[in-house]
């Protein structure tokens, strides 16, 4: 009887299918992982941008409800009379598909009003 060194053709193909497999799932995880990156970098542009709005608006003298378009991202806000103030809302979403990517809310308090010889 011949002994052979090495591996038969049924181990080699055995052997290949499971590096192919093994492949296949580091491919698919790294474009799920991908993918996941780049929804939380843009979910993270739209709160930095509804922050930034948020900001803005509260530090108006007379905040009013509108709205903003920037690249990817659709601003709204709505103002609302509250007893003391308004409550300022900002909504970014997103400009392709209209899903919300952040909700923030602040509470906007009116300077009280000068009181004759300068004290408020």
């Amino acid at each position: 009887m011949v002994t052979r060194s090495g591996h038969s053709l049924a181990e080699l193909l055995v052997a290949l299918s499971f590096l192919g497999a093994t492949l296949g799932a580091i491919a698919s995880g790294t474009v799920v992982a991908a993918r996941t990156t780049a929804g939380a970098v843009h979910r993270q542009h739209g709160l930095s941008a509804a922050a930034a709005a948020l900001d803005s608006v509260l530090a108006a003298p007379d905040p009013a409800s509108a709205a903003d378009r920037q690249p990817g991202i659709i601003l709204v806000w709505t103002v609302a009379p509250e007893r003391h103030g308004r409550v300022v809302r900002v909504r970014a979403l997103d400009a392709g598909s209209g899903a919300g990517l952040a909700d923030l809310e602040g509470f906007w308090i009116a300077a009280p009003p000068t009181l004759p010889g300068g004290d408020t």
